[in-house]
């Protein structure tokens, strides 16, 4: 047989092959959690931010004061150092064969931190595997989409 016909002839059954397998009645398999967005993702008026990048996010500690169905009343807070005075024995060279001379300093030493509270917010739109109690304590990144009066 010709070269010339072998080819094509070839590449057509090799189509009529790949045509037939892809029509074979074999039942749809539908796949989840394949294509899954990631956690950082939130969905805030219609809107999709990436909470670990976006500019409108902050980073804020809060105690919930009042859990409901469609939101959560949380007291915000900073947390400032607690400095205490000490001394401390340095010493300072004298010269070359001389002893260093012993002088006491004054330093301040960071014994604990203490909570100043902040505004009130209304959290809306959180994480369903938050499960929040009154009383808790949480760090969080959060966007403002308004005010309200509480």
């Amino acid at each position: 047989m010709n070269l010339k016909i072998l080819i094509p002839l070839i590449a057509v059954a090799t189509m009529l092959g790949w045509q037939a397998g892809a029509q074979t009645n074999v039942a749809p398999v539908i796949l989840t959690n394949l294509i899954r967005a990631p956690d950082s993702l939130r969905d805030v008026n219609g809107q999709l931010y990436d909470i670990n990048q976006g500019v409108l996010w902050k980073t804020m500690d809060g105690d919930f004061l009042k859990v409901s169905t469609n939101g959560i009343v949380l007291s915000t807070f900073t947390m400032e150092p607690i400095y205490e005075a000490a001394t401390t024995t340095e010493y300072v060279p004298t010269g070359q064969w001389s002893r260093d001379k012993p002088v006491l300093v004054a330093k301040q030493i960071r014994v604990g931190d203490k909570k100043v509270p902040d505004k009130k917010i209304i959290l809306l739109n959180y994480p369903a595997n938050l499960y929040p109690a009154v009383g808790q304590t949480i760090s969080f990144r959060a966007m403002r989409i308004g005010t309200s009066d509480y």
